[in-house]
Formats: structure tokens, C-alpha cells, sequence
């Protein structure tokens, strides 16, 4: 499982494709995305991101975390 980290930065999808590809990670875990603690962070989407990884790597599973939700791999 990769962990990767995103602040809504529009270049995350471009700068962590190499990464991908060198890994090959089964799971993807985005973290660090602002919308852990609500009201006191912001809302950033991951969609872009998200929809990247399902077009260029279908097989990798893309997670992303919801308060109080347990992640099973």
C-alpha cells in the first residue's frame, strides 16, 4: 500500500506517476488532503487525482479516508 500524500495540489497526479510506476502499489491511501478534521480544515477534492489513477492503473485500489470509517485492504 502506498500512502500518498495530497493538499489539494493539481500536480500531484503528474509528480507521483513515476512513483506509481516504479512501485506498483495495490492500494492507494490518500492522505493529507485537508478534509480530516472539519470545520477547522477545508474541503479539497480528490477526484482528479482519483480518476487518473483508475484510468492509468485500473488494478490499483484507491482509498480514501472517512472519519471514524475502519480501511480494510
Amino acid at each position: 500500500m502506498l500512502i500518498l500524500a495530497n493538499g489539494g495540489s493539481v500536480f500531484v497526479p503528474e509528480k507521483s506517476a513515476a512513483f506509481i510506476e516504479k512501485y506498483r502499489p495495490k492500494a492507494i491511501l490518500v492522505d493529507h488532503f485537508d478534509n480530516a478534521f472539519p470545520p477547522v480544515t477545508r474541503n479539497v477534492s480528490v477526484k482528479r487525482l482519483q480518476r487518473t489513477i483508475e484510468k492509468n492503473h485500473p488494478e490499483i485500489r484507491f482509498i480514501v479516508p472517512e472519519i471514524c470509517r475502519e480501511i480494510t485492504v
